[in-house]
């Protein structure tokens, strides 16, 4: 099958890594980012994951050497036993790490994850470091931490590793890296650790090289969002497109891109492909702005609403991306307020009057009174104060006889979703984290009910990662209802429990999402699934005829 460089004259590749899918997923949801210049990074691996290739100073035992810490395969959640590398027993300070990578590469950016183990003991994770290069295999042999002899230091945007977060997830950090010669060995040198007096270690370390490639040279304006297509890895293929921002003068824009059928693998990589070209025509089957006919193809049926948070039309609303056109009203203009977000725009809510309100639809109870429906709600939130209890994120109760579902902060500092089997409220069951919250973070909070009228039912997931515990209410089986209250963002219906702080996406289906899907749209949202390939040109094609009578 022919690609498309006879319509467009450039393409980019994208390729989602199976390292963040746990599990194939169908007509998933792909966030591609914008920007331009936009540098796209490559992790550059060791030739084996083994001593000969990875050496540290010390290690605490064989379950804790250094290659374990450049394994891509390796878990970032869960315990750091043969996932982490972790220096000496009472060694904090002063530890050589050095990766052969087997050729000379110019290395642009660190990706890491500081040390962590079942979402315990940040503070084992390596603090100050200094970053070298060397083409000598001597000196990538010599592992006493003041020797320096053959090595080059190199400028680094920062001079330490950050801590990890207090949670079992995944927490990926970058550090960009000024460097212009290619190197074969590089080291990092850890000075020291966030204060525990007994290990420091890192759960991931991997080198990147990277390159710069210009998209928005190629477009002149804001229409140009569609002169563009997604193709599946076989170059001709079209998926569709939901353009959420195009922003010629900024030089950004966010598309979220599938089609039924369209499968993410998790055993290798998934290629496709983005052409652009500014004499191409419009697009208009497979691209559209959110809300667009082509831009719903990109949800799956199970989707009942898609909000990316951006104003409407106007200041007082914001539209569904999906088919079922679940469109939100806010409580005035402005009321709240569209600001930048995590992912491309949000709405700031200022824990007082703000709310958007969405019609009562069967496609947002979790129940009829005599058989529960399976739902998922996911949203990206930063909430400013976690301390302020009862917090409603997105709600679907008026907190009188309109009672069904409510996901937020009901315990100070701690996330909560429960479910009513009464409309009056007489009855409900729930779960909640152990875990605290953290303040003014953007983080990812998903609640999934199976459909189970019980807390075992439902579970809360925090940037991809299952994290409740705590039962709450009724242990006993029950059945949700379905009222007439509206589906409200940032407050229940009874005009109580707002919120304050930022919402940068929601998206509400019919079914109980995976793990493995959960997990995959955090990072898809986050930037932290794709790797951009190099720019491409199309042959140009000529066309010369002799000896013709027209």
């Amino acid at each position: 099958m022919a690609d498309l460089f006879g319509t467009y004259d450039k393409r980019i590749k994208l390729t989602v890594s199976n390292t963040n899918i746990d599990a194939e997923l169908t007509w998933f949801p792909v966030t591609v980012f914008l920007k331009d210049t936009f540098n796209y990074y490559t992790s550059q691996y060791p030739t084996a994951q083994n001593d000969t290739y990875v050496k540290s100073t010390t290690n605490l035992s064989a379950n804790y050497v250094a290659h374990y810490a450049t394994d891509p395969t390796k878990s970032l959640t869960g315990s750091y036993y043969e996932n982490s590398w972790m220096a000496k027993m009472d060694t904090v300070t002063n530890q050589r790490f050095h990766i052969d990578l087997g050729s000379a590469k110019i290395i642009k950016r660190i990706y890491y994850e500081n040390a962590i183990s079942d979402g315990n003991a940040p503070e084992f994770g390596v603090k100050n470091f200094t970053f070298w290069g060397s083409n000598t295999a001597g000196s990538f042999a010599e592992l006493t931490y003041g020797t320096d002899t053959g090595w080059t230091q190199i400028t680094t945007a920062q001079s330490t590793f950050d801590i990890h977060s207090s949670a079992d997830e995944a927490d990926p950090k970058y550090i960009t890296v000024t460097n212009t010669t290619a190197y074969r060995y590089y080291a990092l040198k850890f000075a020291d650790n966030y204060e525990s007096p007994f290990i420091m270690g890192v759960r991931r370390i991997e080198l990147q090289t990277g390159e710069q490639s210009g998209v928005f040279a190629e477009f002149d304006d804001d229409t140009d969002f569609d002169r563009v297509a997604f193709t599946t890895s076989d170059g001709s293929t079209q998926l569709y497109a939901d353009c959420e921002l195009f922003d010629d003068s900024e030089s950004k824009a966010i598309y979220h891109v599938s089609k039924t059928g369209w499968a993410i693998s998790d055993t290798g990589t998934t290629d496709f492909y983005m052409y652009y070209d500014n004499t191409a025509g419009h697009n208009t089957t497979y691209i559209s702005k959110s809300g667009g006919t082509a831009a719903q193809s990109v949800w799956d049926t199970n989707f009942k609403a898609v909000y990316h948070m951006a104003d409407g039309a106007s200041t007082s609303a914001i539209y569904d991306s999906t088919s079922n056109n679940n469109d939100g009203t806010k409580s005035a203009a402005n009321q709240p307020i569209e600001v930048a977000g995590k992912v491309g725009k949000a709405q700031s809510f200022d824990g007082t009057d703000d709310y958007i309100d969405v019609a009562d639809s069967t496609d947002f109870s979790f129940g009829n009174g005599t058989t529960n429906t399976a739902h998922t709600i996911n949203v990206i939130s930063k909430i400013t104060n976690v301390t302020t209890t009862t917090q409603a994120l997105i709600s679907k109760d008026d907190y009188s006889s309109k009672r069904e579902w409510v996901f937020g902060i009901y315990t100070a500092s701690k996330l909560k979703g429960f479910i009513k089997g009464d409309l009056d409220g007489s009855t409900q069951f729930g779960r909640e984290t152990d875990a605290v919250l953290a303040n003014a973070t953007y983080k990812s909070y998903a609640m999934r009910f199976d459909g189970v009228g019980s807390p075992l039912g439902i579970d809360l997931l925090i940037n991809g990662v299952v994290s409740d515990t705590t039962d709450s209410g009724t242990d006993t089986e029950q059945t949700a209802e379905n009222g007439a209250s509206p589906l409200r963002i940032g407050s229940t219906a009874d005009d109580d429990r707002y919120l304050a702080g930022e919402v940068a996406e929601v998206r509400i289906s019919s079914t109980n999402r995976s793990n493995a899907w959960l997990k995959a749209t955090y990072n898809s949202l986050y930037d932290t699934l794709l790797t951009y390939g190099a720019e491409e040109e199309g042959a140009a094609v000529n066309a010369i005829f002799f000896g013709c009578n027209f």
